[in-house]
């Protein structure tokens, strides 16, 4: 839960660097420098120690905060669909 990763999201037809606030097994929070639809799908990669993983995920809420002058929005997404360093994670097959 604590570990602080690069991460990519990729949406509409543009793309933000960001750093993983809130990691597990299932989903991710970051902040985000603009509001991303509830429900939609995402692409993302992290850059692990162990190298890189990346795939879909679906964006479960957001909630605006301001950091300084700038506006953020902290984005919670579910992972769907994750492969990298040999590993594989399919929630479409796991969840049948």
């Amino acid at each position: 839960r604590g570990y602080k990763l690069p991460m990519q999201v990729r949406a509409n037809g543009g793309a933000a660097w960001t750093v993983t606030e809130d990691l597990s097994p299932t989903a991710v929070a970051a902040l985000l420098p603009a509001q991303l639809p509830s429900n939609s799908e995402v692409e993302v990669t992290m850059l692990s120690p162990v190298g890189e993983v990346s795939g879909t995920a679906k964006v479960m809420r957001t909630s605006r905060g301001v950091i300084g002058a700038k506006e953020y929005w902290r984005t919670v997404l579910e992972f769907r669909h994750l492969v990298g360093d040999g590993r594989r994670r399919d929630r479409r097959c796991r969840d049948g």
